[in-house]
């Protein structure tokens, strides 16, 4: 996944929860932080990452 991929995902993931629209940036920036922290979480407690086992070592991702 390349960081382009990455970045589509967390807009989709953001769009996907809802954003109102509000008058000022801040309340823009809190969805965005909301979302980051989530994600975080996620990939915090799970051992796939981006739908994909984690390589260990020598091991060779499976595509």
């Amino acid at each position: 996944m390349t960081l382009e991929d990455a970045a589509d995902a967390v807009r989709a993931y953001i769009k996907e929860k809802g954003y109102e629209g509000g008058r000022y940036r801040s309340e823009w920036l809190d969805i965005v932080d909301e979302a980051v922290t989530e994600i975080r979480v996620e990939l915090a407690n799970g051992p796939v990452v981006f739908g994909k086992a984690p390589v260990w070592g020598e091991q060779e991702a499976v595509e």
